[in-house]
């Protein structure tokens, strides 16, 4: 079964998350197809808007436990994989990007929401950015972007002390669109969706170029890059690597 799925339905291409079992933490093969999947959406014109979901209770637990214990102990490098790839389709989508959040929305499972357009959380989901506790930066333009939309003592509060937050109140600080019972998340999310698609596809990518700053955007993701692999080259962090792949090795 593929980690990712791809599908469309009339002009709304949609994007699953196909990993349950490991609450849909991203391998790079994941990083790959979803790269991909937004760079052939963004080319066809059939498609006018994408929608990321996920599989089973969980969102994204952000990235598979074992790839930042390579990258950090040396055994792959940044480049042999496809993060990149990734996140620069990501960043640099034009057209409506939409996501439907329902239980945990971890590390990149949650700045990833940052480059959507348009996202529906369960009241009971959570979102968390645990980079600073793992002796990390934040990645992926998420230190640029969350203070943008949530306020500079907020998004501290959520990079730094590492304070989670529940779909309800990411809603009310504008961290995503909108709030549901998880049960009405799909409904809601895919509906935004269509609406999206039945419009000019034209005036929507316009008006999310002048929405947004693609160069500054740009530039910070290079300088959070480069802060998120000097901290992965310290002791600090290959220690608390062997640590977490050491636990979830136990869990499983």
């Amino acid at each position: 079964m593929a980690e990712i799925e791809v599908t469309r339905q009339h002009a709304v291409q949609t994007i699953r998350l196909n990993r349950p079992a490991a609450k849909n933490a991203l391998v790079d093969s994941m990083y790959r197809d979803i790269a991909t999947a937004l760079v052939h959406a963004e080319q066809d014109c059939d498609v006018a808007a994408v929608l990321i979901e996920a599989e089973g209770p969980d969102f994204c637990a952000g990235n598979d436990v074992a790839g930042l214990r390579d990258l950090a102990s040396g055994t792959v490098t940044l480049e042999q994989t496809h993060t990149n790839h990734f996140l620069t389709a990501l960043s640099s989508f034009g057209k409506p990007l939409l996501a439907g959040v329902t239980g945990r929305a971890i590390g990149v499972g949650a700045t990833l929401l940052l480059h959507c357009d348009v996202v529906h959380a369960a009241h009971d989901a959570t979102l968390s950015f645990p980079f600073v506790t793992m002796a990390l930066v934040p990645e992926a333009g998420s230190a640029y972007l969350l203070p943008a939309r949530i306020g500079y003592a907020r998004a501290y509060a959520l990079l730094c002390l590492g304070d989670r937050i529940s779909g309800r109140d990411a809603a009310a600080m504008g961290l995503v669109t909108a709030s549901f019972p998880a049960d009405e998340v799909q409904t809601h999310i895919r509906d935004a969706a269509k609406r999206l698609a039945s419009g000019s596809v034209g005036a929507l990518r316009a008006t999310k170029a002048l929405m947004r700053d693609q160069n500054a955007l740009t530039a910070a993701m290079a300088a959070d890059q480069g802060a998120f692999l000097a901290r992965l080259a310290t002791p600090e962090v290959s220690q608390r690597m062997r640590s977490l792949f050491a636990n979830a090795h136990a869990r499983a």
